[in-house]
C-alpha cells in the first residue's frame, strides 16, 4: 500500500513575505489578522524603503516594524488609525529611512 506525502508548492523560507494584505488596513483590523499577513505586510512596507542586505536583513527589519505597528495600535485609540501613516512613523523612527 502506498503512502501518501503532502509537498508544499512552495518553499517554507519564501512562505513568509508573502500574501500581505493590509496595506490599507486601519489598526483595528491589524490586531485581528493573522501573524503571518502582518509580517507579509511589514516586509512590503520595509522592501518600498529599505535596500535589505539578505532575506535575513528583510526579515529582521519585517519583524521589528511588525512589532512597532502593534505597540502602535495596542490600545482601543488605535483602531482608527491606518497602518500605513503608522508604518511610515515606525520606519522614520527606526532609523529605516534617512
Amino acid at each position: 500500500m502506498a503512502m501518501a506525502v503532502l509537498v508544499s508548492a512552495t518553499p517554507a523560507t519564501a512562505d513568509w513575505y508573502s500574501g500581505g494584505t493590509l496595506h490599507g488596513a486601519s489598526g483595528k483590523e491589524w490586531k485581528v489578522a493573522p501573524a503571518q499577513n502582518r509580517l507579509a505586510t511589514a516586509a512590503d512596507f520595509v522592501a518600498k524603503v529599505v535596500k535589505p542586505t539578505s532575506m535575513d536583513d528583510l526579515r529582521e527589519k519585517s519583524e521589528e516594524l511588525q512589532i512597532c505597528i502593534s505597540e502602535a495600535v495596542a490600545d482601543p485609540s488605535g483602531d482608527g488609525q491606518e497602518v500605513s501613516a503608522i508604518a511610515a512613523a515606525c520606519v522614520i523612527l527606526m532609523g529605516y529611512v534617512r
